[in-house]
């Protein structure tokens, strides 16, 4: 028989489960989403229970009160994977997630843009500080986490290479070349990384000198090194980026510029395996069926090929 334990209540299980076997291994967007979905969906009444006094009618209600399908399936798989870890540890008797209702939710199947959309889009965009992130995004294909991870140390400038540290599979980390329209957009995030680096200090400068801007601010502003380190090449945060893209293009996601890209590389007659190892998909299925949406245009000039005598 199982010795119980006791003492945990949920919440302080989820600390716990999250520090101990979630924070090690994680990139820091999953754990970002965890602990989103542990704040916000995650009803305080539940999270005050003890955990040997949980049953799976709590989870349902706790479940049913979250109003979004595809948060509530967050929820669910953060619970099962606390609570199934909890009972392999015997502090719970039971499995009871195992009785918990499925969570049921349709992922919304994206939609590349359009040669025309594309151009409007950059168009609306003009000049806007994100605009090399969103160009960057079209030219690698990469998942929005992955250009926001990026480092400078992952570039390559001499030999021409571009490291993705993906987290979603064993595929997502992959060498890209560096194209040039992709070197140049990089050379100039890096200006504007150290023209912001630079503004931020002579503020603070002056702001310590109490006057709006002294002499002396703006020549400590011009000592900051031209070189910005290891630091991210592009320093925004995902929902600042998401609300931008939408901003810009309220029609679409932003994940829908990797479809673009992938839908990009099948009108350039790129080979599927390379499309496949240059978004970092660890099934050509996915490649192939989820991510190409042909436009009607490429669709109607590749099935005028067709001939019944070739």
């Amino acid at each position: 028989m199982k010795k119980q334990k006791v003492g945990y209540t949920l919440g302080q299980w989820l600390a716990e489960w999250y520090n101990v076997y979630k924070l090690p291994v994680l990139a820091k967007s999953s754990l970002e989403n965890i602990e989103r979905v542990v704040r916000l969906h995650i009803p305080a009444w539940l999270k005050e229970m003890k955990l040997k006094e949980l049953t799976a009618f709590d989870i349902d209600k706790a479940l049913a009160s979250v109003p979004s399908t595809r948060m509530r399936k967050y929820a669910h798989s953060v619970l099962h994977g606390c609570l199934f870890k909890a009972y392999c540890l015997d502090y719970i008797a039971g499995d009871i997630m195992h009785k918990v209702e499925h969570v049921r939710h349709r992922s919304k199947v994206g939609e590349a843009l359009s040669v025309a959309e594309q151009r409007a889009f950059f168009e609306r965009v003009g000049d806007h500080y994100m605009r090399d992130l969103f160009e960057f995004y079209l030219y690698t294909g990469v998942r929005r986490c992955e250009a926001l991870a990026l480092r400078w140390s992952d570039i390559d400038f001499e030999n021409e290479r571009l490291l993705i540290r993906g987290t979603k599979s064993a595929f997502a980390v992959r060498d890209l070349p560096l194209l040039p329209p992709v070197r140049a957009l990089l050379e100039r995030q890096k200006l504007s990384n150290v023209a912001r680096k630079r503004a931020a200090a002579a503020k603070k400068a002056a702001k310590a000198a109490g006057v709006a801007q002294p002499a002396a601010a703006v020549e400590a502003a011009q000592t900051v090194e031209a070189e910005v380190g290891d630091a991210p090449v592009f320093p925004f945060k995902p929902c600042m980026v998401d609300r931008v893209f939408h901003k810009f293009c309220p029609l679409h996601r932003l994940h829908d510029l990797r479809h673009t890209f992938v839908t990009r590389c099948a009108e350039c007659n790129i080979n599927p395996n390379v499309c496949q190892s240059l978004a970092g998909h660890g099934d050509i299925k996915m490649t192939l069926q989820t991510y190409t949406h042909a436009s009607t245009q490429f669709r109607k000039e590749e099935y005028s090929k067709f001939r019944i005598e070739p």
